[in-house]
């Protein structure tokens, strides 16, 4: 059985933190290898949430879009877009639900703009709280201000 991501990347953290930490004599190295463990750390419970992220990303597009089917439909919006592309993948593998993801999030964006178009304001606040969930589920933006580099 081989370990998954993120088993590896908490191991990888503890690692470096008991068995090179105490190797390095100098303060600054030091503090700078406790801060890569943490960011292991977070890394490995990011990825370990992704799916689930996808997930629930991947239903408040789908429910916001057949809460305004009818909306959707006499503006011939389901002539041009797919809400089923890529779904005949029923696996729960991250690369599949990405795909799903890709494809619901084009569907989402074109059914925000013609929101927009249509001055739909209930619709633009729930396509609003979708955006909310969507920014917050983006893991990767958890990392981003702990990687920048300080150019000061």
């Amino acid at each position: 059985m081989k370990p998954s991501i993120d088993q590896s990347l908490i191991v990888l953290a503890q690692e470096l933190s008991e068995r090179v930490a105490p190797l390095i004599d100098n303060e600054y190295e030091l503090s700078r290898l406790k801060a890569w463990s943490a960011l292991l750390l977070i890394a490995s419970s990011i990825n370990d949430d992704s799916a689930d992220y996808l997930l629930t990303e991947n239903k408040k597009i789908e429910n916001l879009i057949e809460k305004y089917r009818i909306f959707l439909q006499e503006n011939k919006f389901f002539k041009i877009y797919n809400l089923n592309l890529n779904k005949e993948d029923t696996s729960i593998k991250i690369s599949s639900l990405k795909k799903i993801n890709e494809n619901l999030r084009t569907c989402f964006t074109a059914a925000h703009t013609l929101f927009e178009e249509e001055e739909n304001i209930q619709a633009l606040k729930d396509s609003w709280e979708v955006l909310s969930t969507m920014q917050m589920n983006q893991g990767v933006n958890r990392l981003v201000p702990l990687l920048q580099v300080n150019k000061d």
